[in-house]
């Protein structure tokens, strides 16, 4: 995330606390409405949905903090929904009241999304279980305070395949090689 986002994305979190329709005491008569604005913002429709719906942005009750999110499913009983948080780029569930998730206020739709989905190309998603000593190398490889970015392919669903280098090394295959290592591990421990 750069300076100027993170630093958006705190102001943002500020705002929203402070917001009267994210207090804990309010009860929203609509908490899935939501506001539709043209992309000149010449023209806007309101519609009002009884459950969430995704790709829907709304506000998330999380840790003790409302966040800008957008819905990526929901369950089949409705219990929880599946969300992105719009300026820190983590997914998390969360239960399908009015106290977790609510209609995003207006005036929090004109900042632009601090962060977007990426994947590292060519790095696989393993199905199998990583070891913790691995997951620490992998941490380590992606706790620098500096990257350079490479974006391969971007998908608006999925987000962006990139490649990731820090001085001259590039993270992906560094990452790839300890996967590897961890799938060779558990195929001879079975």
């Amino acid at each position: 995330m750069l300076h100027e986002d993170f630093n958006t994305a705190c102001r943002l979190l500020h705002k929203m606390a402070a917001h009267p329709e994210l207090q804990s005491n309010y009860v929203p008569s609509h908490p899935f409405m939501y506001v539709l604005f043209s992309i000149d913002f010449s023209y806007f429709q309101i519609i009002d949905f009884n459950r969430p719906e995704i790709n829907h942005i709304c506000a998330c009750f999380h840790e003790g903090r409302w966040f800008r999110c957008r819905i990526l499913q929901t369950s089949p009983d409705l219990s929880t929904a599946t969300v992105v948080y719009l300026d820190w780029g983590m997914v998390i569930q969360v239960q399908i009241k009015s106290t977790y998730i609510r209609h995003l206020p207006n005036e929090f739709y004109t900042e632009s999304a601090c962060s977007i989905m990426c994947y590292l190309d060519g790095v696989p998603d393993p199905n199998d279980s990583i070891s913790s000593d691995i997951i620490a190398q992998c941490i380590g490889l992606l706790n620098e305070n500096e990257y350079d970015i490479i974006v391969n392919d971007y998908h608006n669903r999925t987000g962006g395949k990139i490649i990731l280098l820090n001085n001259g090394r590039i993270i992906n295959e560094q990452i790839q090689k300890l996967l590897l290592s961890n799938v060779n591990f558990l195929m001879i421990r079975y």
